[in-house]
């Protein structure tokens, strides 16, 4: 999918991120749970890892700007939220690779097998 096509839905998946989290709980630590959790999420299903960077950081600064502070304020609160949004690109970029590195080792196992028995019925036949 082209790259303004993933920035947008993850724009979108965001907003919708924050406002659940801001009708749901008043908690910081919520707010940064589900916003994160939809960054991870993101992250496992986009392949565009420009895509994944880009819609972190419009998720930090929606959760800064409307969950830590009011009206889109932004304010410095220190790096633990900016660690647990990097760490949820970073793991949901894990998973997606060993998604695609056991689909590729399926594919291959696959691709050896139908060549042992091509090879085996073309010897049975010499």
């Amino acid at each position: 999918m082209p790259f303004g096509i993933n920035l947008a839905a993850g724009a979108l998946a965001m907003l919708g991120a924050t406002a659940v989290s801001a009708l749901a709980s008043p908690e910081r630590s919520t707010g940064l749970a589900v916003v994160a959790l939809t960054v991870f999420g993101y992250a496992v299903l986009v392949d565009d890892i420009r895509a994944v960077f880009a819609v972190a950081g419009i998720g930090y600064l929606l959760y800064d700007g409307f969950l830590v502070n009011r009206y889109g304020d932004l304010t410095w609160e220190g790096t633990t939220s900016l660690g647990v949004f990097a760490l949820a690109v970073g793991a949901g970029a894990a998973v997606r690779w060993l998604r695609h590195a056991r689909a590729r080792a399926r594919v291959s196992a696959e691709l050896d097998d139908l060549l042992r028995r091509t090879d085996t019925k073309e010897s049975h036949r010499a």
